[in-house]
């Protein structure tokens, strides 16, 4: 069937053939999936997603390196490689890569279950790594070394200079991301300060933010203590109509201003 290429915005190719698949590809450019059923996915360099579109069932196809956000649904979640390595979900957080000697799978949140073409299944928890060599027909389980986080954050720091925010699934929009990662944290859009989830510090209405402690409405903002209309402020103490100002006491007629002879 005749694949007909369509050129998007950020380098993104996705082809749409005859029989409704959809296929996205990069070359040095990272893309962001937002598939049918609300799950995302963030496609690493040199790297190929394939999908129906009517995505029923959930399935994708993988080549190269992905992290994937996947939303809950009534049937599983699964990812294929070219070799028929299976990666099973219901509604988790994890990183796959499927190479041409084998596959690995890292869990940041839920469960995975890896098959693997002679039947053999390894479920694959939080913060641990799996990893099935063909050569050896061998699945080794260990701790998970996180090395996509690192183009995760260049990634996230890219599509933020196009004023592009990275999104998670629905299921984690609330969620923390990464515990501990200097670049990544609590919100919706994966970073502190994001626009969506719960904005961290300097974000635009969490703390230190236009709309809390420290801005515009809140504690030494203008609304507040010590802005204009609170102590300190023009209508309060040591304003022009309170103690000391020019209408109240210690006013122009009060005590201690022009009208106490």
């Amino acid at each position: 069937m005749k694949n007909i290429q369509l050129i998007l915005l950020l380098a993104l190719a996705i082809s749409f053939t005859a029989c409704g698949t959809v296929t996205v590809k990069t070359s040095d450019n990272f893309e962001q999936v937002v598939l049918p059923d609300s799950s995302v996915v963030y496609l690493n360099h040199q790297s190929k997603l394939t999908y129906s579109k009517s995505f029923n069932p959930r399935t994708v196809t993988l080549e190269g390196e992905a992290f994937f956000s996947v939303n809950d649904g009534e049937t599983p979640f699964t990812v294929k490689t070219s070799s028929e390595e299976e990666a099973i979900v219901k509604g988790t957080e994890f990183f796959m890569a499927a190479t041409s000697s084998g596959a690995v799978v890292e869990v940041e949140l839920g469960l995975v279950s890896l098959h693997v073409s002679d039947g053999l299944i390894k479920e694959v928890h939080h913060a641990e790594r799996v990893e099935y060599q063909r050569h050896d027909n061998g699945l080794h389980l260990g701790h998970a070394k996180h090395n996509h986080r690192n183009w995760i954050t260049i990634m996230d720091s890219d599509f933020r200079s196009s004023g592009i925010y990275l999104m998670r699934s629905r299921k984690h929009a609330g969620f923390g991301y990464y515990p501990g990662h200097p670049k990544l944290g609590k919100g919706g859009h994966m970073r502190k300060g994001g626009p969506e989830g719960k904005p961290g510090k300097h974000g635009p209405n969490g703390k230190g933010g236009n709309d809390n402690k420290g801005g515009r409405d809140n504690k030494g903002g203008n609304d507040n203590k010590g802005g204009n209309d609170n102590k300190g402020g023009n209508d309060n103490k040591g304003g022009h109509d309170k103690k000391g100002g020019n209408g109240g006491n210690g006013g122009d007629h009060g005590k201690g201003g022009k009208g106490k002879h």
